[in-house]
């Protein structure tokens, strides 16, 4: 039987297990990153680029080094309880040299658009263009993981602040922060409830390369259990980690990564057919 090829795009905490969760059913993943590193959200930047997302310098995970790690590697007792994102970094490092997660990941590529193919209603299959030194390649994949997130844009709802624009101090969104040097001596208002307003936002859905994204996402942005896009004839796109759990990412992420990667298994297995209900639910 041909080996089914997944796309995975992005190779921050979702895409990593997206990776490894494919090689463990025997599946082809080719991991697509815009960016020269791994990480995602955890790899501190000076400046933050629109499209990604961003964290200030002193950030440090909010959820126990035991809750966080993966589930089939855990964090070294010798790190501390709470990871500061460079001790993330390092984590994270190490679990994609333990597992050999690298070779399956194409940096400095930019996808560019993803399109079902004009059999996608047998096939489940997808045309993705993504971009390397300005030149554009297709490929044909027979399921695709979206793990870019959800920080990658800001929501700066300006127009629910009257008289914002007379306001003569500086205003910024979280997302913009990077550390407190330039509000030292300064009286500071913070606005808001999200994570992001308790540590110093909510980093707005964008998934630009989706070519048909208001057929595979309505405006209501309906997705079975925050996975699935319902509309799909076939079930063979899954979004990873854009929901916003309770506690860490990584054990949320993971648990759907495998999750998926069982129902592409199945659907593929049962190509022209019918897939059982179970794939679906």
């Amino acid at each position: 039987m041909t080996i089914k090829k997944i796309a995975v795009i992005g190779a921050g905490v979702s895409g990593l297990g997206a990776i490894k969760s494919c090689l463990e059913e025997g599946l082809e993943p080719t991991c697509f990153e815009k960016s020269s590193d791994i990480g995602g959200l955890w790899r501190y930047e000076e400046t933050t680029e629109s499209g990604k997302a961003g964290i200030y310098k002193s950030l440090t995970c909010n959820t126990s080094k035991e809750m966080t790690a993966f589930s089939d590697y855990p964090i070294p007792d010798h790190y501390p309880n709470y990871l500061h994102n460079s001790k993330m970094m390092e984590y994270l490092r190490m679990y994609a040299r333990h597992f050999g997660l690298m070779k399956y990941i194409q940096f400095q590529t930019k996808v560019c658009s993803i399109r079902k193919r004009p059999d996608f209603s047998s096939s489940g299959q997808w045309d993705v263009v993504v971009e390397v030194d300005e030149v554009q390649k297709t490929y044909v994949f027979d399921g695709v993981m979206v793990c870019s997130g959800h920080y990658t844009e800001k929501h700066f709802p300006l127009q629910d602040f009257p008289g914002i624009t007379k306001f003569q101090g500086k205003y910024l969104h979280s997302w913009e922060y990077k550390h407190p040097d330039n509000f030292m001596g300064n009286i500071v208002v913070v606005i808001g409830i999200g994570n992001s307003r308790a540590d110093v936002a909510v980093y707005t859905f964008s998934f630009p390369f989706l070519d048909d994204h208001f057929e595979i996402l309505d405006s209501e942005h309906t997705v079975f259990k925050f996975v699935s896009p319902p509309q799909l004839e076939k079930p063979t796109l899954a979004f990873i980690g854009i929901l916003k759990s309770v506690g860490a990412t990584i054990p949320t992420s993971e648990l759907q990564d495998q999750w998926v990667v069982h129902v592409f298994t199945d659907v593929m297995a049962f190509k022209g057919e019918t897939a059982p209900d179970h794939t679906l639910r």
